[in-house]
């Protein structure tokens, strides 16, 4: 675990140094993102972000053209 916690923090580090103050809400502009495969790792991830936001978010992507972004998003909600 300790290199998992390890990678989290460099990532986050990356995204706070990129101008990212808020992972939650770049992920939920993720979600609109034309490449399907980005579309579904910010589902992915917004499946385990608490607040209304990314619910919102969730619940937007339920009616993607994308069935395993869907399917993630159905996931997240439930």
């Amino acid at each position: 675990m300790p290199r998992c916690r390890f990678g989290l923090s460099w990532l986050w580090g990356g995204l706070l140094r990129s101008g990212c103050a808020d992972p939650v809400a770049h992920l939920i502009a993720q979600v609109n993102d034309p490449d399907a495969a980005v579309r579904r790792a910010a589902v992915k991830a917004l499946a385990n972000s608490p607040g209304e936001p990314a619910r919102d978010a969730l619940a937007d992507a339920c009616d993607d053209s994308d069935p395993t972004v869907r399917r993630f998003a159905l996931n997240g909600l439930a």
